[in-house]
């Protein structure tokens, strides 16, 4: 059997990544033909052992297959034509079970690639970055505090789990930034360059004010609402907060408990959401469904009072409707801090027009 041709991937795609690109340079740039989970075990087996048509070899690889295509290519292995097969599992792991996955672990072609799990340190990661740009010495703090984080599969004691790692390859993404900031110039980057051109710290900062809103932490809301003045060009994050707010709600609703409960927010929603809002029903984005948040959410769903969640959302409303009527913007900083943490109420704008 042809098993020096094959290589199973799973694990962190990053590195995955890495390793697929210095096989291609191995074979010298082959032919690249690509499928997924949508394509046909026959259609995978013709690619396979198909005749070649031109000088250099066809470079298969296969992400996330089901049974079906891995018996398909247990059934061909022997008369591939292929210059090699190389199917992924990233963000995951292989079921050690199936006879294809057993028998490439067994001659040695399964390949797992480890992960930096949320709040690691990110040094070894950067070193391929230091060699490339010039960080001043506090970046890796702040790297390691906002880098982008996803929840994925592993293998912990013989067991798959859901573990929270860093996102590399959207951490990638975001250093590619900094460094066309540094090749223009060649100068040290510091950390507010990182804020400058990085997103990073950004979409962690919305979370953390997420956060504050549903913990009704006044003190952090006034903190940044004196930092981030709010005025009718820059309500995006209220609706990033009202979607959000919605999912709750509607996580919330799915839980079960009390009829009138629902039926109060059911009424609510409508009344604030009617024919008269429509307009602001469709500027309002969809709710963010990252799995790690969507697993937070779960939990404090369990926590808080549907009439909380319930306040908190008409309050960003009524503060989008004030803002967009011309009522003055640090005023509905104050009413919005004061409702998000429960001091008071916001269920009516001011200007009700």
């Amino acid at each position: 059997m042809s098993w020096d041709k094959v290589w199973l991937l799973e694990g962190c795609p990053y590195y995955g990544q890495w390793f697929i690109d210095d096989l291609k340079s191995d074979l010298n740039n082959p032919n690249v033909c690509k499928f997924d989970s949508n394509s046909s075990a026959d259609e995978i087996k013709s690619a396979l052992t198909i005749f070649p048509f031109f000088e250099s070899q066809d470079l298969v690889i296969i992400n996330n297959p089901d049974v079906e295509v891995l018996n398909a290519c247990l059934s061909v292995i022997d008369k591939m034509s292929v210059a090699a097969l190389v199917i992924t599992c990233f963000n995951n792991t292989f079921d050690a079970r199936q006879s294809f996955v057993s028998k490439a672990n067994k001659n040695k072609r399964l390949k797992s690639f480890s992960y930096f799990e949320q709040g690691d340190d990110l040094s070894n990661y950067m070193q391929t970055w230091k060699n490339e740009i010039s960080f001043s010495k506090d970046c890796l703090q702040w790297i390691n505090k906002n880098a982008p984080t996803k929840v994925v599969k592993a293998k912990l004691n013989g067991q798959k789990k859901e573990i929270i790692v860093v996102d590399l390859l959207k951490l990638d993404n975001e250093l590619n930034k900094i460094y066309s900031v540094y090749s223009l110039d060649k100068k040290q980057i510091t950390i507010d360059d990182l804020k400058n051109y990085c997103t990073l710290d950004k979409e962690a900062e919305i979370w953390a004010l997420f956060d504050a809103v549903i913990d009704g932490n006044l003190h952090y809301l006034q903190s940044y609402f004196d930092k981030h003045k709010l005025h009718s060009s820059n309500e995006g994050f209220l609706w990033v907060i009202s979607s959000q707010l919605e999912l709750y709600l509607q996580i919330k609703m799915n839980m079960g408990g009390d009829l009138s409960e629902k039926l109060t927010l059911k009424d609510k929603l409508n009344y604030y959401l009617s024919d008269n809002l429509e307009y602001l029903e469709e500027t309002k984005p969809k709710p963010i469904l990252n799995p790690y948040r969507l697993k937070i959410a779960n939990e404090t769903c369990a926590k808080v009072s549907s009439n909380s969640l319930i306040d908190k959302y008409i309050a960003t409303i009524c503060a989008i409707m004030d803002l967009r009527a011309g009522l003055w913007p640090d005023l509905v900083s104050s009413l919005l801090c004061l409702a998000y943490s429960g001091k008071n109420t916001y269920l009516k704008p001011v200007y009700d027009v």
